[in-house]
């Protein structure tokens, strides 16, 4: 038997830890062209399936898509990490809260305090990913 209510955030935390990987590879200024294609494929999966997992813990295609997502995630940061890394680790040190919520939360405000240098591969990725706005 599996319990989605007790595993829901856990899923969502450690889903956004591995987008955040994916991101902050894919926006980083280095040339590791394979690393990109490995980050953009890895976002695009977290976007489908995440939701589906965090919702549904009993759907296992969901699962293990986020799962390969978070592996991809992995190789890909290799071109680097970021702000949200950095100031991730710092915080859960301090406040012993959950790494990848930390990187949710920072999220925003680290993309936005880069926008001006990451704006096009952004919207590169928006189209990739399909996102209306």
């Amino acid at each position: 038997m599996f319990d989605s209510e007790l595993t829901a955030k856990l899923t969502a935390a450690t889903g956004m830890d591995a987008l955040s990987h994916a991101l902050e590879a894919y926006c980083a200024n280095y040339f590791h062209p394979m690393a990109e294609g490995i980050a953009l494929e890895a976002i695009r999966l977290i976007k489908l399936y995440l939701p589906r997992a965090t919702t549904d813990g009993t759907d296992i295609e969901s699962r293990a898509q986020v799962m390969v997502a978070s592996t991809m995630g992995v190789k890909a940061f290799q071109r680097c990490l970021g702000g949200m890394h950095a100031l991730a680790h710092s915080l859960g040190a301090l406040y012993n809260r959950h790494h990848g919520l930390l990187n949710a939360i920072l999220m925003p405000y680290i993309l936005k305090a880069n926008r001006l240098i990451i704006e096009e591969r952004i919207e590169r990725l928006a189209r990739y990913i399909e996102l209306k706005d």
